[in-house]
């Protein structure tokens, strides 16, 4: 359970991620259930969607159920083995209570995106937790900012060919314009 202190990620491209969280709040918006990844732009994104109590986010993160918000909507907590690191719950209590719902979005971030190898992570525990509730979501966006493109990690978390949102800070490369435009991503930045 290693890793960057949930905090000390926080803090890094604070801009970027406000960026970020603006135009996935837009997305967030137009949908009933999302499930939500316990990453730092994620919070920043479910603090920006304000006030909609139709909405229902089911997540594994410790810091988005702590009360250091008050969102109106609607929020379930998988519980789980809980990783201090990371403030998020991860295990198989986790995994078989995301298990328990479909949701119509999965709002997820990443350690990497390469063309080649798809969406990508650093730590087992948290990739396998992102896994199921990819599998649980009818669309995936995938919050990445400009750092995390044309860049390797650990792990393969997931194919290009599942996500439907790439939402980033900045415009990336007209590679990644032209792939996103070929699979149907809907690039956003």
């Amino acid at each position: 359970m290693g890793g960057v202190h949930f905090l000390r990620r926080q803090l890094s491209n604070a801009k970027e991620k406000g960026r970020i969280a603006l135009k996935a709040a837009e997305v967030i918006r137009s949908r009933e259930t999302i499930i939500a990844d316990a990453s730092s732009t994620v919070l920043e994104a479910l603090k920006a969607v304000g006030d909609d109590s139709r909405l229902t986010v089911v997540t594994n993160s410790s810091k988005i159920c702590d009360g250091s918000f008050e969102p109106s909507y609607n929020l379930i907590c998988t519980g789980g083995t809980y990783n201090w690191k990371s403030l998020s719950f991860q295990g198989e209590s986790a995994i078989q209570t995301i298990r328990k719902y479909h949701v119509d979005l999965a709002i997820l971030s990443c350690k990497a995106l390469d063309i080649s190898r798809g969406v990508m992570d650093s730590y087992e525990s948290e990739a396998v937790v992102k896994r199921v509730m990819e599998a649980q979501a009818n669309e995936v966006a995938i919050l990445a900012d400009h750092t995390k493109f044309d860049k390797v990690a650990l792990l393969k978390l997931m194919d290009l060919d599942g996500i439907s949102y790439i939402i980033t800070d900045q415009k990336p490369s007209n590679s990644w314009v032209s792939l996103c435009a070929d699979k149907k991503i809907d690039l956003i930045y």
